[in-house]
């Protein structure tokens, strides 16, 4: 009989490993990455290392087109990329990360690698600068499109880019080299409600 309970015990602490592990992992398990192999990236001009964990994540929208197909999506970011590299001379595309309507993550510096997206120092070296194509002083993203988001930041903790306590925040906020709209009108308020919002970056 002891040897039954123990046997029914331990079966049940594997089962609660394994439902952990698979709860600790659902948000990243639910985001698709596409690399930038996937989406025919350039290669950038220079890269510097950026260290993770980061205490920011930075919302943008492109103020553009929208895009709804892979295809469509992955050419937005390409014309992104040109833009930015031969139009302001950037080493690469400025953002680290870019959701398309597709509902995938475009990678582009990535989570380890400075980005050109705040128009501040201090912000490109210490945050993950995330845009969503499209223009939303209107309207709003598709409510798939901000489960991506949301999902996309607590996948950032979970994997150990973004500490726990890390501070949300739109373009709008950090931007010191004029002022701004982005993320837009109508995603602004609604990225304020979220968790890990502060109008005030703490002293």
């Amino acid at each position: 009989m002891r040897i039954k309970t123990c046997l029914a015990i331990c079966i049940l602490l594997c089962l609660c490993v394994i439902i952990n592990v698979a709860n600790g992992g659902s948000a990243c398990s639910d985001v698709t990455y596409v690399t930038r192999d996937e989406w025919n990236a350039r290669d950038p001009k220079a890269r510097v290392d950026m260290v993770n964990p980061l205490g920011f994540a930075v919302v943008h929208h492109t103020a553009g087109s929208e895009c709804t197909t892979p295809d469509d999506c992955a050419q937005e970011v390409r014309n992104m990329q040109n833009y930015h590299m031969d139009g302001h001379g950037w080493d690469d595309i400025g953002y680290n990360l870019v959701i398309g309507g597709d509902e995938r993550v475009y990678i582009g510096r990535g989570w380890d690698t400075v980005g050109a997206h705040a128009g501040s120092t201090f912000f490109n070296q210490n945050s993950v600068g995330i845009t969503i194509i499209g223009d939303y002083t209107n309207k709003l993203p598709t409510d798939g499109v901000l489960r991506v988001l949301k999902q996309l930041l607590v996948c950032g903790v979970e994997s150990g880019h973004l500490t726990e306590q890390y501070l949300l925040r739109g373009h709008r906020d950090v931007r010191e080299s004029g002022p701004t709209a982005c993320p837009g009108d109508t995603l602004y308020p609604e990225i304020q409600t979220w968790p890990h919002f502060l109008e005030q970056c703490p002293d």
